[in-house]
């Protein structure tokens, strides 16, 4: 008569399957949970690149050559923007390039480049 039931190699590939899916879960959610830490202060930051642009292009001087710093906090969050205006080949275009980092350890949390032509029509 032949007994019911699983052998103890079945049981052991079983477990081993088993621990191996929960641990693959356990990295994933890892992941999730560190990346959803991350998204409030790089949403503030993306705040700032656009409040700096938005004040560039309703500024009525045509922005200058140059880097422009400036403090940009957001809620609970002490940021720094740095605003890079630079020449295109054709001249009555600049290149604005906004990056926002933290204060304290100046890692970047927000990078944006965008053109603005020059409304006055005006070459500098």
């Amino acid at each position: 008569m032949r007994q019911r039931g699983f052998t103890l190699i079945e049981v052991l590939i079983a477990l081993f399957v088993l621990a191996v899916t929960l641990a693959s879960s356990m990295r994933a959610l890892s992941v999730v949970t560190r990346t959803g830490s991350d998204l409030p202060p790089r949403f503030a930051a993306q705040l700032s690149t656009d409040n700096v642009l938005a004040i560039a292009r309703l500024n009525d001087n045509w922005p200058g050559l140059g880097v422009y710093e400036s403090e940009c906090p957001q809620g609970d969050w002490e940021l720094h923007c740095q605003l890079t205006v630079s020449a295109t080949p054709n001249p009555s275009i600049r290149r604005l390039e906004v990056v926002v980092t933290e204060t304290h350890d100046k890692s970047i949390l927000a990078t944006v480049v965008t053109i603005m032509a020059n409304r006055g029509g005006h070459v500098l």
